[in-house]
């Protein structure tokens, strides 16, 4: 059975991408098989990846969250980038995401059924064919993020080590735990991976501190 991780934090620019990619790609030299799947409308992950497949993809996570009918018309979008890493490439379309979702009745689950989609190649759901799902999430507690703790195991939140990750953290905490009570009761909080420690200055380390307080 996979472990499915989402890797969240509402503030942008604390490296939940390079996190998800370096996660990624290190289980997959471990033999692991991985796939890394992007919600962000940046679409950092899918540039690292891969830089063409925005030329290429003619499916995204994008039409498959909010959209059934696509389904009869568009393959699963699940690309290779190595034997045994896979990814699901983004769009910049999902910023229109919250809104298109809002009236749809079973939003916050959308993604969570989606890896319940049956491969036709392996005849396994998505979330079988993989030993780790990583989800790169956007930097908002939006709807997608929302979908992203339904769907996962458990969760990692990278934060910087700089004074105002601090501020954002306990709300974000708080986000989580209201998706333990009302979506998944499974749902783990895997850690907090301090990230961009400046060692030159004793302010980075105090930071880390009252985080792990």
């Amino acid at each position: 059975m996979s472990q499915v991780i989402a890797v969240l934090h509402d503030k942008g620019g604390c490296a939940k991408t390079t996190t998800v990619v370096n996660l990624g790609f290190a289980l997959w030299l471990l033999g692991k098989k991985v796939l890394l799947v992007d919600t962000d409308p940046q679409c950092n992950l899918t540039d690292t990846v891969d830089k063409t497949v925005h030329k290429e993809a003619d499916s995204t996570i994008y039409e498959w969250l909010h959209d059934d009918s696509v389904r009869a018309n568009l393959p699963l979008p699940i690309y290779t980038r190595y034997d045994g890493l896979d990814y699901i490439p983004g769009s910049h379309s999902m910023s229109n995401i919250n809104a298109e979702l809002q009236l749809m009745y079973s939003r916050e689950h959308r993604l969570s059924d989606f890896l319940d989609i049956v491969d036709p190649d392996t005849n396994l759901p998505i979330r079988q064919m993989y030993d780790y799902i990583f989800i790169d999430c956007p930097p908002s507690l939006g709807v997608i993020t929302t979908n992203a703790l339904t769907a996962s195991n458990s969760v990692i939140i990278p934060v910087q080590c700089e004074f105002f990750a601090l501020e954002g953290i306990t709300q974000l905490l708080k986000t989580i735990m209201l998706a333990q009570k009302t979506l998944n009761p499974t749902l783990d909080i895997e850690g907090v991976l301090l990230t961009m420690l400046d060692s030159r200055t004793n302010l980075g380390f105090e930071v880390a501190e009252e985080i792990r307080k």
